[in-house]
């Protein structure tokens, strides 16, 4: 996730990634929120702290629509996407087709 929101920093506020139109920003100057939406899906990523000590702190993840669809288009690693999917607040099912299709 780090990486992705470098890379993002570097695009730009506003740009698309892998067909998913998505937007940084800043929340106070210190916190970072990345929102991704798909034809299928809508992703956020809240990073509190952004500036500050990257291996300790949480990153909040939340999932809309065909949760598995959002799973394919983030662009990190699978062992990344198997360690995010037991932390979504999704049924069991959506966790088993996040895995299915991570």
């Amino acid at each position: 996730m780090l990486d992705l929101m470098l890379d993002a920093e570097q695009r730009g506020q506003r740009f698309t990634l892998n067909g998913a139109q998505c937007t940084v920003s800043q929340i106070d100057g210190r916190h970072a929120l990345l929102e991704a939406v798909g034809t299928d899906f809508g992703f956020a990523a809240f990073f509190p702290g952004w500036y500050g000590d990257y291996s300790t702190t949480p990153v909040y993840i939340v999932t809309v629509g065909e949760h598995h669809e959002c799973m394919q288009w983030l662009p990190i690693g699978r062992a990344d996407k198997h360690h995010i999917i037991p932390h979504l607040c999704i049924s069991l099912t959506n966790k088993m087709l996040c895995r299915l299709s991570a």
